[in-house]
């Protein structure tokens, strides 16, 4: 039975201090509100559902709570694990960085295989609509065939695309200045 020991705090107060700094250098690094509101909520979860501070959690119940059955009653997948893993290792690596914590209860478990699925993209049909149509900014579809893949992007960008090698995702944040 493996235990993390930290330093403990007196008061629960300040774990919560804790959680709220982890939370803060989240947003900074990952600059993203979502993530962090995320974390927030998975971390209150797994906490609430313990019912014990930081420094008591063992692995065998960070193992339980990630393996688990959710809300919904249903097996997790294993991306969703993952996920559940993820989530307070993190903030236990954070703890162990800021001189708080000696050990992540999280390292002990083995992640699960996970198997991209593959992506979503449009249906003939769909792309066949949008070609020749026009987009927000007044410019046309076209169609892109670069490096084995195709692409849809508006007119304007595949341009970028072809003589700057930019990503497909790039034009969207790319200016000609750039």
């Amino acid at each position: 039975m493996t235990t993390t020991t930290l330093t403990p705090f007196e008061d629960v107060g300040g774990w919560e201090r804790t959680l709220y700094a982890f939370l803060a250098e989240k947003e900074r690094r990952s600059g993203s509100r979502r993530t962090v509101e995320g974390y927030s909520r998975m971390l209150q979860q797994f906490f609430g559902t313990l019912g014990k501070p930081p420094d008591r959690v063992t692995s065998q119940e960070v193992f339980a709570w990630a393996y688990g059955k959710g809300l919904s009653g249903k097996e997790p997948s294993p991306i969703t694990i993952g996920t559940r893993l993820a989530c307070p290792s993190s903030f236990y690596r954070f703890l162990i960085r800021m001189g708080i914590g000696a050990s992540n209860p999280c390292d002990q478990i083995q992640r699960p295989k996970t198997s991209l699925s593959p992506p979503r993209g449009l249906s003939a049909e769909e792309i066949r609509r949008l070609e020749g149509q026009e987009d927000r900014a007044g410019g046309r579809w076209r169609r892109l065939s670069a490096y084995g893949r195709e692409v849809f992007l508006p007119h304007r960008n595949a341009g970028l695309v072809l003589h700057r090698g930019l990503s497909v995702s790039a034009p969207r944040t790319t200016t000609l200045n750039s």
